[in-house]
């Protein structure tokens, strides 16, 4: 039984951040070894309190748009968040009620960090073949709303500029397919596990929080020292491990594989990320497809925000190969692959 991504759709903050706004961190980037061309030439931010609601809500109907679908003919519903008011609760029972979905359809929350959006559409998928009578569509959504509401990024801290807003959405079915999921990979390395956190922290370079363009989040994501080193020993290397084995999963070798579409954890690893594959496996660096800068670090949704911008522009050939590697900061680092109808 064929399951796949019926319809694909995404939901922007009009607000616009130019790199040039983080001036301000340039002596601090330059410090940490990085050059301020590293950071995303643009992303976007939410403005409102209730950023993650807004943009989780636009971005579900959207998807109903896009697929001419409404709430009524949607059987399951995940949602994946990061950022907004509420740490808890998770906001899909109240997309739920806004968007108005019948009662007996599941409202879910996926937490996997940036690996949530394919983590959900695994679950999801694997809902529509066990149940087929009952789940006949699902709709996934992943927001991220780090700018705004009650915990994100210190603006004084490097991540600052990396890191945009906004939501993606999927509709998947059996029917009408833009691609068929074939099969899902993941591997673990939770020794990264305490090392990205939210939590309550002083600014780390208070002296500059008069002059960010964003005020403070009471609770911020704390990035701890070990992870960059790790990172760029050793999470680097994640694309060689993991993509290598969804293909084998999926009957495919590295020369079939003719997109790849990442997650944006930042700009320069993405790149090693496409150079170590290229390396190892011989998938060409320029097959990797990104939006990093026009949107930044988007969390789980960032890969799906690329995954809608190629749709768009028609840019995904009949048959393609496409797979979506999606590394998280927890250590559940999952991948996908699509083929393409």
């Amino acid at each position: 039984m064929k399951i796949g991504i019926e319809g694909i759709a995404s939901f922007l903050p009009e607000t616009i951040i130019r790199r040039e706004e983080f001036g301000y961190l340039r002596p601090a980037a330059e410090a940490g070894g990085l050059t301020f061309e590293m950071f995303p030439a643009e992303r976007r931010r939410a403005l409102r309190e209730d950023a993650i609601e807004e943009l989780v809500i636009g971005a579900t109907r959207r998807a109903l748009e896009v697929t001419r679908l409404t709430p009524a003919d949607i059987d399951l519903l995940v949602c994946t968040t990061i950022g907004g008011r509420f740490i808890l609760p998770g906001v899909a029972s109240w997309v739920h009620k806004q968007v108005g979905f019948p009662a007996q359809v599941p409202a879910w929350n996926v937490q996997m960090q940036c690996a949530s959006f394919t983590d959900a559409c695994a679950l999801a998928t694997a809902m529509l073949r066990a149940e087929p009578q009952r789940y006949r569509r699902a709709l996934v959504v992943g927001a991220c709303a780090w700018n705004t509401g009650n915990w994100g990024v210190d603006v004084t801290s490097l991540a600052g500029p990396m890191v945009g807003d906004g939501a993606a959405a999927v509709v998947l079915s059996g029917q009408n397919l833009l691609c068929e999921i074939v099969t899902y990979e993941t591997r673990i390395t939770g020794e990264i596990y305490p090392w990205i956190v939210a939590d309550h922290r002083p600014p780390e370079h208070p002296e500059l929080l008069d002059r960010a363009v964003a005020r403070r989040n009471a609770a911020i994501m704390v990035v701890e020292p070990p992870f960059w080193p790790w990172m760029m020993e050793q999470g680097v290397h994640l694309s060689s491990r993991v993509i290598p084995l969804l293909l084998e999963r999926g009957g495919l070798k590295p020369a079939d594989v003719d997109l790849v579409v990442p997650h944006q954890l930042a700009g320069h690893v993405v790149q090693q990320w496409a150079h170590n594959l290229e390396q190892s496996h011989g998938i060409p660096a320029t097959r990797w497809r990104d939006s990093w800068d026009r949107y930044g670090n988007v969390a789980a949704a960032d890969a799906y925000l690329t995954l809608r911008d190629l749709v768009a522009g028609n840019e995904i050939r009949s048959g393609a190969n496409v797979v979506m590697f999606t590394p998280a900061a927890a250590g559940h680092n999952s991948a996908m692959l699509l083929k393409w109808s």
